[in-house]
């Protein structure tokens, strides 16, 4: 399992890019699983690269709080930048819980 570990390792150092999504991304997903993934492995390995990607996942997420309430929305396209709501979410509404270890 050494050798997976290390390929992905590179991979996530020398390739991943947020900006290479295509589509929208949900906003709490993308926080759980990637920003949290990527900083439990900084945390585990101390490689400053994790953090990094971690940051730029984060920053990528940022237009979804571009609201009047400051409460993200639920999908956001990291590479317009464009935010919005599930169709049954239209009034606007999102899952708190991911925000509070940010």
């Amino acid at each position: 399992m050494k050798d997976e570990y290390e390929q992905a390792r590179v991979y996530i150092r020398d390739e991943f890019s947020i900006k290479k999504a295509t589509g929208q991304l949900s906003v709490f997903e993308t926080t759980i699983r990637f920003v949290g993934g990527l900083l439990t492995l900084f945390g585990l390995t101390g490689e400053e690269f994790y953090k990094t990607k971690a940051q730029e996942i984060a920053n990528a997420l940022l237009p979804a709080f571009d609201t009047p309430s400051g409460i993200a929305k639920s999908l956001v396209n990291p590479v317009t930048n464009a935010s919005s709501n599930y169709n049954w979410a239209q009034g606007g509404s999102s899952i708190l819980a991911e925000f509070g270890s940010l």
